[in-house]
C-alpha cells in the first residue's frame, strides 16, 4: 500500500481513532540507548549527547506517533495537496535529514493540533530551494530573507500564504527550514524555554522519536511548566518575551524566581525593553503575526483577523503582563498601547499587504517567467484590476483615521477598561 493512500485512510479515520488513542504524556517510555535512534547524518552530535554530563534525553510514546501522523497528513498552504509528509519525503530523499524542533513538538505533546512547523536541515539552503523548486513545483520555495542581507537568519520557506482557505479545512502554514544548527542546539547557546529544546526524529518508517535537549522538556510540557536555564545569556529581548507568548498556552512558571527574573531583565537587565521596544514585538509576536508600520510616533500594526481561539490567546498573554510582570505592566507596556494602533483586515488583504502579493498576481508572474505571450484581452483586464486592487489595498493617506475601533478594542489590552468588551466576543 503506497504512503498516500495510508495517509488518505489515516484522515478518513483519524476522528475515529482519537477517542481510543492514549496521551502522549501517559504513555512516554524513555529510550536508553540513543545509539540506536540517532544517526550522524541527522543531527551531527550524536557524539555530544553520549556526553554524560548533558541531562539529553530520548522518548518514545504511542500517542505521540497518533499525533504527528496526523500532522504528516495535513496539507501545506499553498502547495495545492502536497502534506507536511510530501514535504517531509522530498527532504529525505535530498539528504537533507530535516529535524523538526519547537511549537509542533510541544503542541504535538499537548494534542493543540499545530499548524506552525519549523525544523533545520544538514544541506546548503540554496541547493535544496532548487530541489525544492523541482520536486514541488515553480512557486513551492522561497529562500528568505535573501543571503545578502543582515536582517535576521536565513531561511528556507515551503508553502506560500493563500489569499483563502476553504472554511473548515485544516492547512499547515508554510514550513520553515533553517541551517543546521543557527536556531536549535544541544546545549542551546541562549535562553531559551524547555518546551521550546524539543525535537523530532522521524525517518518516516513508522518509527518516531522526541528528542528532550535538557531533559525535563517533555516533563515540562505534560505539566504545563514554564522554566529556563536564567544562567544563560539571552540574544535579544525577543528570548524573554517568549515567556508571555507561551503563558497564553497555559503554560505556568515553574517556580516564582522565572517570574521576578523575566520583569527584572526587560525592565532594567541587560535585556531591557522600552515601549517601542514593547510595541514592535507585541505587533510581530505569536499572538498577533501582524506587520509593524511606524507611522511618525505611532505605530501602525497591521493583523489578520483573529480567530475565537487567537482572541482568547492575546486576553490570556495581557493577564499573565499585568500579575506577572506588574511594574513592567505599570512603566513600560501600558504607556506602549498610546501610541499603538492596530488595524485588523481580512486574510486576502493582509497577505497583500505583508507578502506583497496575491494569488493571481503570482499566477500572471509564472506567465511572465515562462514568456508566454500576454496578449489575452481578459489577462490584460486583470493586471489593470489587480493594480487598482493594490491601490485601494494600499496605506490610506491618514493611517491613523482607517483604524477598526472594534478589533482594536480586543487587541490593545493594556487599556485595563477595554478588557470586558473583548471578552464579549469570547461569548
Amino acid at each position: 500500500m503506497t504512503k498516500r493512500r495510508v495517509l488518505l485512510l489515516f484522515s478518513l479515520f483519524s476522528p475515529l481513532l482519537a477517542f481510543s488513542i492514549e496521551d502522549p504524556c501517559a504513555g512516554l517510555a524513555e529510550v536508553h540507548d540513543i545509539g540506536l535512534v540517532l544517526k550522524k547524518k541527522e543531527m551531527d552530535v550524536d557524539t555530544l549527547l553520549m556526553n554524560d554530563k548533558l541531562p539529553f534525553k530520548v522518548y518514545q510514546s504511542e500517542g505521540l506517533v497518533y499525533e504527528w501522523l496526523w500532522l504528516r497528513s495535513v496539507p501545506v498552504m499553498g502547495l495545492d495537496k502536497n502534506t507536511v509528509e510530501d514535504v517531509m519525503t522530498m527532504l529525505d530523499l535530498s539528504e537533507c535529514s530535516f529535524v523538526p524542533w519547537g511549537d509542533s513538538v510541544w503542541k504535538s505533546i499537548r494534542r493543540l493540533r499545530p499548524t506552525r512547523i519549523e525544523g533545520d536541515v544538514q544541506c546548503q539552503l540554496n541547493k535544496l530551494e532548487e530541489e525544492c523548486l523541482s520536486r514541488l513545483g515553480w512557486n513551492a520555495c522561497t529562500l528568505l530573507p535573501p543571503f545578502n542581507s543582515s536582517s535576521g537568519i536565513p531561511y528556507l520557506q515551503i508553502g506560500r500564504h493563500e489569499d483563502e482557505v476553504q472554511e473548515g479545512a485544516y492547512v499547515a502554514d508554510p514550513i520553515r527550514v533553517y541551517p543546521r544548527g543557527s536556531m536549535w542546539k544541544i546545549p542551546s547557546d541562549r535562553l531559551t524555554f524547555t518546551v521550546d529544546s524539543l525535537a523530532i526524529i522521524d525517518n518516516l518508517d513508522g518509527k518516531i522519536f522526541i528528542l528532550d535537549g535538557t531533559g525535563r522538556g517533555v516533563d515540562d510540557a505534560c505539566e504545563r511548566n514554564l522554566y529556563a536555564d536564567k544562567s544563560v545569556q539571552s540574544d535579544s529581548p525577543d528570548d524573554l518575551l517568549r515567556y508571555f507568548e507561551l503563558r497564553s498556552f497555559d503554560f505556568r512558571p515553574a517556580d516564582e524566581e522565572l517570574r521576578g527574573f523575566i520583569e527584572s531583565e526587560l525592565r532594567n537587565g541587560s535585556m531591557s525593553i522600552d515601549v517601542v521596544d514593547y510595541r514592535k514585538w507585541y505587533c510581530e509576536s505569536d499572538l498577533l503575526n501582524g506587520m509593524s508600520d511606524p507611522v511618525g510616533d505611532f505605530l501602525l500594526c497591521w493583523m489578520e483577523d483573529l480567530d475565537p481561539n487567537q482572541k482568547k490567546r492575546v486576553i490570556a498573554a495581557t493577564e499573565a503582563m499585568k500579575v506577572d510582570t506588574p511594574y513592567l505592566w505599570k512603566e513600560v507596556i501600558d504607556p506602549a498601547t498610546v501610541r499603538l494602533q492596530v488595524v485588523s483586515l481580512p486574510t486576502d488583504k493582509f497577505n497583500v499587504k505583508k507578502y506583497g502579493e496575491t494569488k493571481r498576481q503570482r499566477i500572471l508572474m509564472k506567465e511572465e517567467t515562462t514568456k508566454e505571450k500576454n496578449d489575452d484581452p481578459l489577462v490584460n483586464q486583470g493586471k489593470i484590476q489587480m493594480e487598482n486592487e493594490r491601490i485601494e489595498n494600499g496605506v490610506p493617506s491618514s493611517p491613523l483615521l482607517d483604524y477598526d475601533t472594534d478589533s482594536s478594542s480586543i487587541l490593545s489590552p493594556i487599556i485595563p477598561s477595554l478588557i470586558p468588551i473583548a471578552l464579549l466576543f469570547l461569548l
